[in-house]
């Protein structure tokens, strides 16, 4: 493709954003070097559109662009999903993760875990008994950067993150 290098518009952005575009496009580098024949996995397209992102476009990829490439209607973003907690420790005997709240989480929500070294790109749980920081139970997560514990249904390390459909 002639391509030497490319940036990643992560400036201002959550780390939500930044974690989940670097691992998508690490793991299309790694597989279009290995195979160059290769075709990026539907699951791997959709997780660009989890992030808070304007409309997509080939841009120059084809030559040049044309009325399709510019969105004319809204310079607004798209966001389908929330940025919900960091995974701050989690007891590896209990499986029990501190995280540090970034949008509201409600007992019941299905969540999204994202983490690095992992093959999977996510995997998904229901948000079920979590404590404050006292060890009382809630039933929701209301507060900028509260620290709650909630029981995880695979291993977590630190630095995970939790995102939820909105």
């Amino acid at each position: 493709m002639g391509v030497d290098s490319f940036k990643i518009e992560g400036r201002m952005k959550s780390p939500f954003y930044v974690a989940t575009v670097v691992s998508v496009y690490r793991r299309i580098i790694d597989r279009a070097w290995a195979d160059p024949a290769f075709t990026v996995p539907e699951e791997w397209a959709a997780e660009l559109e989890k992030v808070s992102h304007r409309h997509y476009t080939t841009a120059f990829y084809k030559g040049g662009t044309g009325p399709e490439d510019q969105n004319y209607g809204s310079s607004s973003y798209t966001r389908h999903y929330d940025f919900a907690g960091v995974v701050r420790s989690c007891d590896p005997e209990t499986g029990v993760a501190e995280i540090e709240q970034r949008n509201k989480i409600v007992q019941g929500d299905e969540i999204e875990v994202i983490q690095p070294g992992t093959e999977a790109l996510y995997f998904t749980q229901r948000a079920e008994a979590m404590v404050d920081e006292e060890g009382e139970p809630v039933l929701e997560t209301p507060h900028p950067k509260m620290v709650y514990r909630m029981k995880m249904r695979q291993p977590v390390q630190p630095m995970a993150i939790i995102r939820k459909k909105r």
